[in-house]
C-alpha cells in the first residue's frame, strides 16, 4: 500500500497543470460535499541545526459553510521563521471564496485576498476577480469509497500591489488585470486519505511576459479520529520578481491538522 501511495505522489507531482500567483486558495479546498459548517486549524513546524540552524512556525485556520449547490470558505495562514539567528520568513494571507454550482459540471466563483510578504519586498497585495469552474473528470469507486476528479479554472482579476522599499529601489505600487487559470487534481476519501495537486498560471493580456507560476501537492492522511497529517510541497515562480528578491521560491511542509 505504501509503494501505491509514493507511486500516486510522483504521478501527480509531475502531471504538467497549470497554477496562480495570489495564494493557491484551490489547494485548499475540502474534499468533503457534506453540508453545513466546516472548520479545522493546522500547526506545522520545521527545525534544522548544525551547519544551518532553522526553526519555523506556519499556523492555518479555515472556516467552509457548504450547501448542495454552494460552498463558501474563509482560510488565514502566517508563517514566521529563523535563519542562523536572523528573521528569514514573515508572510500572511487571508482569503474569501465562493463557489455556486451553476450546472452539474460548471460552476461560478468569486474571491476576495490579501496578502503580505515582508522577505519578498510584498508590503501589501490585494486583489477580486471571479469566472468559471468546470468539472473535467469525476470517478468514484462505489465500494470504497476512492474518488478522482479533475477541475479547469477559467477567470479575471483585479489586482493591486504595493511594492516596498529596498535599498536603492523606491517603494511602488502597481494596479493591473490578471488572467487567473488553474488545474486540480484530488485523489482520495475525504475521511481518511486525501492527496491534491494544482497548477495556477497567472498573466497580464497585454504583457504576456509578466507572468507567475504556482505549483502545490498536498497530502492529509488521518491518524485517528479527527486528527490529521499534513504534507505539503510548493513551487513559486514570478517571471518579473521586484528588484532584489529570487524569481522562484520551493517549500515543504509537514504537521498536525485537527477538524472539527
Amino acid at each position: 500500500m505504501l509503494l501505491r501511495f509514493l507511486y500516486l505522489l510522483i504521478v501527480l507531482l509531475l502531471v504538467p497543470v497549470v497554477v496562480n500567483a495570489q495564494v493557491n486558495t484551490e489547494a485548499m479546498r475540502v474534499a468533503t460535499d457534506q453540508t453545513g459548517f466546516k472548520g479545522s486549524v493546522s500547526l506545522t513546524g520545521n527545525v534544522s541545526a548544525g551547519n544551518t540552524s532553522i526553526y519555523e512556525v506556519n499556523t492555518t485556520g479555515r472556516l467552509d459553510y457548504i450547501l448542495p449547490s454552494n460552498r463558501s470558505f474563509i482560510v488565514y495562514n502566517y508563517v514566521y521563521g529563523y535563519k542562523n539567528g536572523e528573521p528569514f520568513k514573515n508572510a500572511f494571507f487571508v482569503a474569501l471564496r465562493n463557489t455556486w454550482q451553476w450546472q452539474p459540471r460548471v460552476a461560478v466563483e468569486g474571491f476576495m485576498q490579501q496578502q503580505q510578504n515582508e522577505f519578498i519586498r510584498l508590503k501589501d497585495r490585494k486583489l477580486v476577480g471571479g469566472g468559471v469552474r468546470l468539472t473535467a473528470v469525476d470517478l468514484e469507486n462505489e465500494q470504497t469509497g476512492w474518488r478522482f476528479r479533475t477541475f479547469v479554472g477559467l477567470a479575471a482579476m483585479g489586482e493591486r500591489e504595493v511594492i516596498d522599499a529596498s535599498g536603492d529601489f523606491d517603494r511602488f505600487s502597481t494596479n493591473l488585470v490578471r488572467s487567473t487559470n488553474y488545474l486540480s487534481l484530488t485523489l482520495g476519501r475525504s475521511d481518511d486519505f486525501y492527496i491534491s495537486a494544482v497548477q495556477y498560471l497567472q498573466f497580464v493580456p497585454d504583457a504576456l511576459s509578466d507572468y507567475r507560476y504556482t505549483a502545490d501537492v498536498n497530502l492529509d492522511a488521518r491518524l485517528y479520529g479527527n486528527l490529521s497529517l499534513l504534507f505539503t510541497l510548493s513551487y513559486r515562480l514570478d517571471n518579473q520578481p521586484p528588484a532584489n528578491v529570487r524569481p522562484f521560491d520551493l517549500s515543504y511542509s509537514t504537521g498536525l491538522r485537527f477538524r472539527f
